[in-house]
């Protein structure tokens, strides 16, 4: 018996882009939107406030304490950037399907800008709705554009069966990357 018949690359460890920069000098994890030289990265569950009716859902996602959203309830999240730019705001919800018929939608707001419907219904077996099974998550982008300053982003759950696992704001055009880092721990 062989641990990797015919030398096959599915077999090979996971070559996945390196994220992290020397930049970061936290002794400790973080329990706030982590900064980065080029983004700024959260856990769901580490919001500054939530409806009412929001359950954190322990060993759940990436974040292993994903939150689930009533339909109607919003979670709210406080940051700052260092300068104004574009961004690509990535939400990474928990991959389900609609058990009612229904849609699987939710908005972000950042500040006083106009929310942004995202959908995560998809075709049953379309290659995005396999991606996101596979990864665990499903990945939205949402491109923004911030001022220097205090920000508020809001999700908020327009349907039921919305969980939130991660987010992240990019400021890095066309970033590759497989985790969101929300914790690091530095040396």
């Amino acid at each position: 018996m062989n641990m990797m018949p015919r030398d096959l690359y599915v077999f090979y460890p996971p070559t996945l882009p390196y994220f992290g920069d020397d930049t970061v000098t936290s002794a400790q994890y973080t329990r706030k939107p982590l900064s980065l030289q080029d983004a700024i990265a959260c856990q769901a569950a580490d919001y500054d406030s939530a409806s009412q009716g929001c359950q954190r859902i322990q060993m759940l996602g990436h974040s292993m304490q994903a939150v689930s959203i009533p339909k109607g309830g919003e979670l709210i999240y406080h940051f700052t950037t260092q300068e104004a730019n574009d961004a690509t705001l990535y939400t990474a919800m928990i991959p389900t399907q609609p058990n009612d018929r229904g849609d699987l939608r939710y908005s972000v707001q950042i500040d006083d800008q106009p929310a942004v419907i995202i959908s995560l219904k998809e075709k049953y077996r379309s290659d995005y709705w396999k991606q996101s099974v596979l990864r665990g998550q499903a990945l939205k982008q949402t491109p923004v554009r911030l001022d220097k300053g205090d920000h508020t982003l809001r999700i908020k759950a327009l349907d039921h069966h919305i969980i939130c696992d991660q987010w992240m704001l990019d400021f890095k055009k066309g970033r590759q990357f497989y985790v969101i880092p929300a914790e690091m721990k530095q040396e």
